[in-house]
C-alpha cells in the first residue's frame, strides 16, 4: 500500500488546527483550536493515527489566543503524561508561554510577589471571575477548566517544551531537522517579544492599576486566563454587500478592508516554513508577514494564510511571495476572509485556493475560476501532497 503525505485542514470553527501527516509516520500538528475542535475532529483523528503508529513529531502551539491554545489544553490534559500517553506521543513542543516570558522580564519580575496582599485579594478575585467569563466561544468553555496552564501541563506530565532551545523561547532562526524534513522559525523576533512583554504589562496596569502584584503560585493562570480574554476581537462591522452570483468586478472590493493591525498576541505568533522533499510549506499563524517577510523564501508551494484571511496582515506576503496553494481556516465569523485579500489573493496567481468551510464568497468565487485560472475547494478537509 502506498502512504500518502497529507495534510489535515481540520474544522476549528474561527480557529485554526492543522495536521501534516507524513509516510514516515511522524506528524507535525500546528494549533488545535478550541476544546470543542480537540473533542470533535483532532481526537479521533489522533487517535486513529496512533493505532496505526504515528507519533507527534512536533506540537506547535503558535500563541496564547483561545481559537489555538484552547483544544491543545483538552489534549494534553487527555493524553496525561507523555511518558504513557493515553493518545498519542508527543516528541517536541514549541510554545512562547507566560512563565519563559516572565522569567527574563525585568518590567513583569518586579510584580511577582509570594503572597497577594489582602486589599488586593478580594479585587483580583473578580478580576479573575470577569477574565473566566468572557473566554470561551467555540462550542466547548475553557472557563474553570483552565485551573492549570499550558505550560504547567507540560512540566507536571513530562513533554518537552522549547527543548530544541534548552527551554528558552522559540525565535527566528531556531530550526529542526529530523529525516526528510526540516522545519525553521521565521517569526517572532526579540522585537516582538518586548512588545508583547509591554503589552502584557499595560493590560495588567489597565485591569489592576499601576502597583499590581503577581502571585508567585497562581500568576500563570492568572495571566493566561487574562491573555486569553484580552485578546478576544470584536466582530467586523463592515457590511456584507454583493452575496449574489451577479459578475462581479473583484477591482471593487480593493479599498473595503479597514485594514486593521495585528496586536501584540498576534504578531508575536510562531511562523514556521517547513521544507519536505523538495517542497517548501509556510505556516502563518495570526502574525504580521511584514515582521518576518526579510527571513523568509521567495517561493512556497502551499501556505497557511495569516488570521483566516483578513489583508492587512496578508498584504506583505502578496506583494514579495509566490505560492501555489493557499489555505483558509475560518467559518466565515466575523466575516472572514474580507473581500480586499480575496481579490488580491486571486490576482496574486495563486493556483489552488482551500477553505475548511464554506463561505459567503462560495458562488463568486467558483464562477470566477475560468476568469482567473484558479480552483476553490470548499470544505475540504485533506490535500494530498
Amino acid at each position: 500500500m502506498n502512504i500518502c503525505n497529507i495534510i489535515h485542514l481540520l474544522k476549528a470553527e474561527s480557529g485554526d488546527c492543522v495536521l501534516l501527516q507524513l509516510a514516515n509516520k511522524r506528524c507535525i500538528l500546528i494549533d488545535c483550536g478550541y476544546k470543542s475542535t480537540y473533542e470533535y475532529e483532532l481526537k479521533p483523528l489522533l487517535l486513529r493515527l496512533s493505532s496505526e503508529d504515528y507519533v507527534i513529531s512536533l506540537l506547535i502551539i503558535t500563541h496564547y489566543d483561545e481559537d489555538h491554545i484552547g483544544g491543545a489544553i483538552s489534549f494534553l490534559k487527555d493524553n496525561g503524561d507523555n511518558l504513557n500517553p493515553n493518545i498519542i506521543q508527543i516528541e517536541e513542543i514549541w510554545f512562547n508561554g507566560i512563565f519563559n516570558l516572565i522569567k527574563h522580564s525585568t518590567i513583569l519580575q518586579k510584580h511577582v510577589v509570594e503572597k497577594l496582599s489582602s486589599k488586593n485579594e478580594e479585587k483580583y478575585g473578580k478580576v479573575f471571575e470577569q477574565f473566566l467569563g468572557l473566554i470561551g466561544s467555540g462550542a466547548g468553555l475553557i472557563s474553570a477548566n483552565l485551573a492549570q496552564t499550558f505550560e504547567l501541563l507540560c512540566e507536571e506530565n513530562h513533554y518537552n517544551l522549547n527543548s530544541i532551545n534548552d527551554g528558552r523561547p522559540i525565535v527566528e532562526g531556531v530550526r529542526l531537522k529530523q529525516g526528510e524534513y526540516s522545519i525553521r522559525c521565521l517569526n517572532p523576533n526579540q522585537k516582538l517579544l518586548l512588545n508583547l512583554e509591554s503589552w502584557i504589562n499595560k493590560v495588567c496596569i489597565d485591569s489592576l492599576g499601576p502597583n499590581y502584584e503577581l502571585k508567585k503560585k497562581d500568576f500563570l493562570t492568572f495571566l493566561q486566563n487574562m491573555l486569553l480574554s484580552m485578546g478576544r476581537e470584536a466582530i467586523s462591522d463592515i457590511p456584507v454587500s454583493q452575496i449574489g452570483v451577479s459578475p462581479i468586478d473583484i477591482d471593487s472590493w480593493i479599498g473595503t478592508s479597514s485594514l486593521a493591525p495585528m496586536n501584540d498576541v498576534n504578531r508575536a505568533s510562531i511562523v514556521v516554513e517547513m521544507s519536505y522533499k523538495g517542497r517548501k510549506f509556510l505556516f502563518m499563524a495570526d502574525s504580521e508577514s511584514s515582521d518576518w517577510i526579510k527571513v523568509a523564501s521567495n517561493k512556497y508551494d502551499f501556505v497557511k494564510i495569516s488570521h483566516h484571511g483578513t489583508t492587512k496582515p496578508n498584504i506583505a506576503l502578496l506583494e514579495n511571495i509566490k505560492f501555489n496553494k493557499a489555505f483558509i481556516s475560518t467559518n466565515g465569523r466575523r466575516n472572514h476572509p474580507e473581500d480586499e485579500f480575496l481579490a488580491r489573493l486571486i490576482k496574486s496567481d495563486v493556483s489552488e485556493l482551500y477553505f475548511n468551510y464554506d463561505i459567503r464568497r462560495k458562488a463568486i468565487l467558483s464562477n470566477l475560476e475560468l476568469t482567473y485560472k484558479y480552483k476553490t475547494y470548499f470544505g475540504k478537509s485533506k490535500i494530498y501532497f
